[in-house]
């Protein structure tokens, strides 16, 4: 028998690495160190001074600022690239949109990147073509915080967290601050203009960030890759497609049992599971009499498009794992279905999902209700 009887499994899917944590906190440092650049930048371009902080101090500060800037930016684009749940290729790192994984805010990012580093290597090219053509090309660097701001809050999987928004709120009131001071003390015929279009890019933002990253279901509306379907098959001369998991999820499962054997030895259930990836599943489970299972997990799209028809391999104390290759993918996938039948006899609990296997499982919290019935 099941003990527990379909009881609620350890999650089958990895914790992200520590490589994945060290991207992710390497990618803040760098937006945070930027700001203070970019802040010092315009302060010096204000000329402040004071006994206690000379302008050559501001000036030199600015300079080991960037680069401390690009120490981290360089990290954070080498761990994203070795992080085993990303998956990401040079092209993804180093060619604007060419990802598959939110192109347009992944491509954002690497554009912040790479004006930047044109920026740091004009410094060695100022006294050839003269300071007041270095200094038109400098501006350039004005996109770059705004370019990295909305990469990190599109793109992270931290910016609805509260520390993730102080982070971003911190960086962004620095620079709005030091950029109404800078306006402030200038009496160029462009400050009205320039004012006015800073208050019309802060209301865009605030919209953006209120209709979209801070809203449930960003991830998908954002580009982030979806299962492949076994129902689109490849065409002529075309290799099979990746696996399109950016990293494991787990949904929540809903459902219910529609056959149950004699002596409960075997059982079929189906129903749904909604979250990061709306699917379909049916259970056909059989057990044996010194508890052993055996038996399907077939997953669908939420259309109804078939993945793949997993094969269980392991049924024990706490649930169901099955494994399966789609038919126009590259690697396997791992299902864990973690099950309890409520009071009502419906059943919930979770789906979680992965690209092969690697890691520790994850523990899940038990869903409300009772274990089913022993099989």
């Amino acid at each position: 028998m099941i003990a527990g009887s379909l009881g609620l499994l350890p999650a089958l899917v990895a914790a992200p690495s520590p490589v994945w944590f060290f991207a992710r906190a390497a990618g803040f440092v760098s937006l945070l160190v930027l700001t203070i650049s970019v802040c010092l930048g315009i302060l010096l371009t204000m000329r402040v001074r004071s006994r206690s902080w000379p302008l050559f101090l501001s000036d030199e500060l600015h300079g080991y600022t960037a680069l401390v800037f690009f120490v981290f930016v360089v990290l954070h684009v080498v761990t994203v690239l070795v992080d085993p749940f990303t998956r990401f290729g040079l092209s993804d790192v180093l060619i604007p949109f060419a990802t598959s994984y939110r192109p347009v805010w992944m491509g954002l990012g690497v554009l912040a990147f790479e004006l930047a580093l044109a920026m740091g290597l004009s410094v060695y090219i100022r006294r050839f073509i003269g300071y007041r053509a270095w200094r038109v090309m400098h501006y350039g660097s004005y996109a770059i915080l705004p370019l990295a701001l909305v990469h990190g809050m599109a793109t992270g999987t931290d910016t609805n967290s509260s520390w993730g928004i102080v982070i971003y709120g911190v960086c962004l009131v620095a620079v709005v601050v030091v950029l109404v001071l800078r306006l402030a003390q200038s009496s160029a015929p462009v400050r009205a203009p320039l004012g006015a279009a800073l208050a019309l890019g802060l209301l865009v933002l605030g919209s953006w960030l209120a209709t979209g990253p801070l809203r449930p279901g960003w991830a998908r509306a954002a580009g982030t890759p979806r299962l492949l379907s076994a129902a689109a098959t490849p065409g002529p001369g075309t290799s099979p497609s990746p696996l399109a998991l950016a990293r494991p999820f787990t949904d929540r499962a809903t459902g219910s049992v529609q056959a149950q054997g004699e002596n409960r030895g075997a059982v079929r259930a189906s129903g749904r599971a909604a979250g990061e990836v709306d699917l379909r599943w049916v259970l056909d489970l059989t057990q044996d009499a010194v508890g052993s299972g055996s038996g399907t997990l077939a997953i669908a799209t939420a259309d109804g498009a078939t993945i793949c028809t997993a094969t269980i391999v392991n049924v024990g104390d706490a649930g169901i794992e099955a494994t399966c290759v789609p038919p126009v993918a590259q690697g396997s996938l791992d299902f864990l279905l973690r099950l309890r039948q409520r009071e009502d006899g419906f059943l919930s609990g979770s789906l979680s999902v992965r690209a092969e296997q690697t890691g520790p499982p994850l523990k899940v919290p038990t869903p409300p209700g009772s274990p089913l019935p022993a099989i």
